[in-house]
């Protein structure tokens, strides 16, 4: 049922992602203001709100029976707790996996959609006319995402997660890498990288949430998950960091290369970690 679990995650999580492409993103020219910063300023405001109403939800769905707290340790207990389960190979793979997926989603997020409506700016569009092809490519990544989370979900209760999560990684080196060779952002070849994007995205989310939770150790459950947490945002702020820089110094794809290049990284020392258990299975 993990699979079933972490499929249904991710399919909100996509249901979310479209939410805020094809409605909160569009809230600035439907409220046609002279001002942009006031426009942008509602947005927010708007998402806030929706963010509020969320945590309301979740707060009411989250109560339930008191559980015995077994133990109270501070936070650099619990974050020695999950440095240390990371000698289990698979637990470190999947703190690596939670780096790059989260860090694969900031790219898709921002620097597809910043790409599409620098090169539709370039050729002179309006910033309208931009904003709804960027917003529309965008869409094509997460729409994609949301129809293939139930197939990683569905295999993920078939095979094993490692060799999942090594799939997953492959297709998103196939994606980004396409896109990354792409000179044209708006042509009919980003449709189809968008999509193998898309897929790989939520499946190295999926894959490595399915992984972590059935390696993690009963008694630091809590701590593991935490710090696999941690490691994802620290992805996000790596690759908008670093990605950011090389988009405006290098050229505008080379946030796709950065990715490609971590998961390429991640498979590598994947089929390591399976060749090594094989090795040790067959002495």
């Amino acid at each position: 049922t993990g699979g079933k679990v972490g499929s249904t995650i991710g399919f909100t999580a996509g249901v979310g992602a479209l939410l805020a492409v094809f409605l909160f993103m569009r809230i600035p020219s439907l409220l046609n203001l002279s001002s942009n910063v006031s426009a942008a300023r509602i947005m927010y405001w708007i998402v806030s709100a929706w963010i509020l109403i969320s945590a309301v939800f979740m707060s009411f769905g989250l109560a339930g029976r008191k559980q015995n707290v077994l133990r109270h340790n501070n936070i650099l207990v619990i974050a020695k707790e999950g440095i240390l389960a990371a000698k289990n190979p698979k637990l470190a793979l999947s703190y690596l996996a939670s780096f790059a997926a989260r860090g694969d989603s900031s790219v898709v997020s921002i620097f597809l959609s910043l790409w599409v409506y620098n090169y539709m700016s370039r050729e002179g569009s309006s910033d309208d006319e931009a904003l709804a092809k960027a917003g529309v490519i965008s869409g094509v990544a997460q729409t994609a995402a949301i129809v293939f989370a139930p197939c990683v979900g569905f295999f993920a209760d078939k095979i094993s997660r490692v060799t999942l999560l090594l799939f997953m990684s492959c297709l998103t080196v196939i994606g980004y890498l396409t896109v990354f060779f792409l000179k044209d952002p708006i042509g009919a070849p980003i449709y189809i990288g968008s999509i193998v994007i898309g897929f790989g995205e939520i499946g190295m989310i999926i894959s490595s949430q399915v992984l972590v939770a059935s390696e993690s150790p009963n008694d630091t459950r809590g701590s593991v998950s935490g710090f696999f947490g941690l490691c994802g945002g620290v992805g996000i702020l790596f690759f908008s960091k670093l990605g950011g820089y090389l988009f405006d110094n290098w050229r505008e794809g080379a946030p796709f290369l950065l990715v490609a290049l971590l998961n390429a990284i991640l498979l590598l020392w994947g089929l390591c970690i399976t060749l090594r258990s094989k090795w040790q299975q067959w002495r």
